[in-house]
């Protein structure tokens, strides 16, 4: 089964994007299609009935009582005969065909039942997300975070989160507690190219580092552990987002006080 719209998938200049489209031409089984094709695209998903699927949490059902309190529950399923999916993987541990509600997810829900779909197409994302030349790039950097050499790398290179060049929507919002991690590295660090009295020195394996770092944990189950770093010789300032004590997250280079270049998960 091809999906209703892949007519107008056909030329893409992306390399691997154009890889896939060519893979789904010449004949893959549905569940592979759909696994392939969410690497970059939404699929919007048509069921012969009915259908439960998880969403990302909505709140509903919003009550203000007397007292001036708010009260509210949150939606996390939908059942409907069509639904826009985020993405579709097959699981390591139990080869389940699964799901997620959002692309930055790193856990799904089983599919309800490949024999019920009828039809699916790629969803267009129809915002300019690209940058139109490099100076647009560039201008998304501090300098006192990155050298412009390592800026123009990043222009000359692909992402290996992607495939794609780098786009604004790369570019994450750093939240509450990045910026408060943010505003204590900035009290101590002053550019890429300077040493300052805070810089920590350690010898690995025969190699001798000096590192500015700043870090705030979180005790909480869905907390995010923060650390933003410069070691003394590297073109730029590192941001990282992990899950608390387990060493996973989301890594990247800070671009500038509000935002941080994502340059992966694992």
């Amino acid at each position: 089964m091809l999906p209703e719209n892949i007519g107008l998938m056909v030329g893409l200049k992306d390399d691997n994007q154009a890889a896939i489209i060519e893979r789904v031409l010449k004949g893959q089984s549905l569940q592979d299609n759909l696994i392939d094709l969410s690497t970059y695209w939404k699929i919007k998903v048509w069921f012969n009935k009915p259908t439960e699927i998880r969403t990302p949490p909505t709140w509903i059902n919003k009550v203000v009582t007397e007292d001036g309190w708010t009260s509210k529950t949150r939606k996390y399923v939908n059942v409907k005969t069509e639904h826009v999916i985020a993405k579709f993987f097959r699981s390591v541990s139990s080869g389940n065909f699964c799901y997620m509600t959002k692309r930055t997810n790193r856990r799904g829900y089983i599919f309800p039942s490949l024999e019920s779909v009828v039809k699916y197409e790629i969803v267009q994302d129809t915002r300019d997300d690209e940058f139109k030349s490099y100076e647009k790039f560039a201008a998304k950097f501090d300098r006192r975070f990155i050298t412009d050499s390592q800026i123009q790398g990043l222009w000359n290179s692909k992402s290996a989160q992607h495939g794609g060049r780098y786009s604004p929507s790369d570019f994450h919002k750093i939240g509450p507690k990045g910026k408060r991690v943010l505003n204590q590295f900035l009290q101590l660090f002053v550019d890429i190219n300077t040493e300052g009295s805070c810089y920590f020195e350690q010898t690995y394996k025969g190699q001798t580092t000096k590192t500015l770092s700043q870090r705030l944990g979180s005790y909480h189950h869905f907390g995010r552990d923060i650390t933003i770093a410069h070691t003394l010789g590297l073109p730029r300032v590192s941001y990282s987002s992990e899950y608390h004590n387990c060493g996973n997250g989301r890594y990247g280079l800070l671009a500038n006080k509000n935002e941080f270049l994502w340059m992966e998960d694992d």
